[in-house]
């Protein structure tokens, strides 16, 4: 889990602490990298960069529509990425 430690001004409903780990399961992580990589390749494999590499030249379109995936794909693994987040408590280590 990616960790981050997090002031909180409520207290922890178990042990009082006011100290908490922002993490993200391991699933939502996978998943968010899926979804990143995934409009990656679409970029690339819809830009045309691959038949220029054979002496073709790339229309602009598909040059634009690639980076439309490419950006698409990355916002998207943020938002997944939100929604997996949560806190656990530093001090007896009970989820938020």
């Amino acid at each position: 889990m990616a960790q981050a430690t997090v002031f909180r001004k409520r207290p922890c409903h178990n042990c009082g602490g006011r100290y908490f780990v922002a993490t993200i399961s391991v699933f939502w992580a996978v998943l968010a990298i899926a979804i990143a990589l995934g409009g990656i390749a679409k970029a690339v494999a819809g830009s045309g960069v691959l038949a220029a590499a054979h002496g073709g030249i790339p229309h602009p379109t598909n040059i634009v529509g690639a980076g439309f995936w490419a950006v698409g794909g990355i916002v998207v693994a943020g938002l997944v990425a939100l929604i997996g987040r949560g806190y656990r408590c530093i001090g007896c280590d009970s989820p938020r």
